[in-house]
């Protein structure tokens, strides 16, 4: 994922006020009941819920400054 968080570091390169931090969701895995891995070289590994709680929780950016974010790397990373 190094390229990938290079990238979306690089073209937010005027705002380095904003974390970037690489997650993967996992859907349907199945984790052990004890010592379930949270990250995994220096990726966060989540499950649907883990991941709704990780992005609804309160960050240093507005509202409107995720949404700005939001916009401008949607149009410097549209997907293939």
């Amino acid at each position: 994922m190094v390229w990938q968080v290079d990238a979306v570091r690089a073209t937010l390169s005027e705002r380095d006020d904003v974390p970037v931090s690489p997650v993967l969701c996992f859907i349907d895995a199945e984790w052990p009941l004890v010592s379930v891995p949270q990250t995994f070289q220096a990726v966060r590994l989540e499950g649907p819920r883990s991941l709704r709680k990780l992005v609804s929780q309160a960050g240093p950016l507005s509202q409107e400054e995720v949404i700005e974010i939001g916009i401008v790397l949607s149009h410097e990373l549209p997907p293939d």
